[in-house]
């Protein structure tokens, strides 16, 4: 699967996770487009800590509970990255490899020096 058909299934799903990605491509292209995949069980641990630190700093960045809550769900599995810019939001989107579950979306305002979802 391309970031381009991820991209287009994301638009397509009726989950109110993804309203703000689908808001901020509404009449425009993404300014930048790419997907990874990792370790379920690392990923959990990296975006466990991310989510203490964005909390603590009170980060702009939303989305952390839901996608930590599910990350635990799917430590024994991969997961899929949809990065997406827009040219003032940065979205990453993560799903289960196999069947494509939604794990949660971090969403955050883009500022000059790059993305705040990382």
């Amino acid at each position: 699967m391309t970031a381009r058909d991820l991209l287009q299934d994301c638009l397509s799903r009726e989950d109110a996770r993804l309203s703000s990605l689908k808001s901020a491509l509404d009449g425009v292209e993404a300014t930048f487009l790419n997907i990874s995949t990792g370790d379920g069980a690392s990923l959990f641990n990296i975006y466990s800590v991310r989510a203490k630190m964005a909390k603590d700093r009170r980060s702009a960045t939303e989305g952390y509970d839901d996608l930590v809550t599910n990350l635990r769900d799917a430590k024994d599995g991969e997961v899929m990255i949809l990065h997406v810019n827009t040219e003032n939001k940065s979205f990453l989107a993560f799903f289960e490899t196999a069947g494509l579950r939604l794990l949660g979306v971090l969403s955050g305002s883009r500022s000059t020096r790059g993305s705040s979802t990382h």
